[in-house]
């Protein structure tokens, strides 16, 4: 019998390194929004588990194209963002996503 699949809540942070406003105010930013690799998340009993993102899973283009109006949210200083309280917390929206 296959294993339970689970919903699960992952935060990562990025220092915002190349961010700058132009003289109108828009926020221009190359953020990174994930990478490959084995990602390590420490479960709910201390445990800790081990997440391979492989480049073809990452890099593919349904993958790519779901971020697209997808909310940013800068900090989680706040807590968790969920549905319910995303408009109090959204700073900016992906409006184009460019592979560089």
């Amino acid at each position: 019998m296959p294993p339970k699949l689970k919903r699960v809540i992952r935060l990562d942070s990025q220092p915002l390194s190349q961010t700058f406003f132009t003289p109108e105010g828009y926020l221009i930013d190359r953020p990174i929004l994930t990478s490959t690799g084995i990602f390590e998340y420490t479960n709910a009993d201390g445990s800790v588990r081990q997440e391979l993102r492989l480049p073809e899973d990452v890099f593919e283009a349904e993958s790519l194209r779901s971020y697209q109006g997808k909310p940013v949210i800068v900090t989680h200083d706040a807590g968790l963002v969920t549905k319910d309280n995303v408009a109090e917390a959204i700073t900016l929206q992906i409006v184009e996503l460019r592979i560089l």
